[in-house]
């Protein structure tokens, strides 16, 4: 007798387009598209999207807990050492007049601090 012979079968699933679910779907393509180099698009546009669409346990997530508190402070920290390294020092980050801007990421990350506590 032959051999029965046993195919790849492809099974389609069907999700169903609720609110919630094509928020998920907005979430997860906008953090790869955060993550992604070498797109054209303006990071800085991403993160209002990002609070406005982002479904809400996330948000709540974010702003309510010891771990979200944590991401804003890495995120803080990571502009500080972009806007110094841009400066060229601490120093030279007051002397450039480039003062509102490093007293603005100084206070971020002050309060970032405080939401730890």
């Amino acid at each position: 007798m032959g051999k029965k012979r046993r195919g790849l079968t492809v099974v389609c699933y069907a999700v169903p387009l609720t609110a919630r679910n094509l928020q998920w779907i907005f979430t997860v393509s906008l953090a790869v598209l955060m993550l992604t180099k070498g797109t054209a698009i303006q990071k800085s546009f991403l993160v209002p999207l990002f609070a406005l669409q982002a479904p809400v346990n996330i948000i709540s997530w974010i702003k309510g807990t010891q771990q979200g508190a944590i991401i804003s402070l890495l995120i803080a920290g990571y502009l500080a050492s972009q806007h110094f390294s841009r400066a060229g020092s601490f120093q030279k980050a007051f002397d450039q007049g480039s003062v509102v801007a490093t007293l603005a990421i100084i206070c971020i990350i002050v309060v970032s601090c405080f939401f730890l506590i």
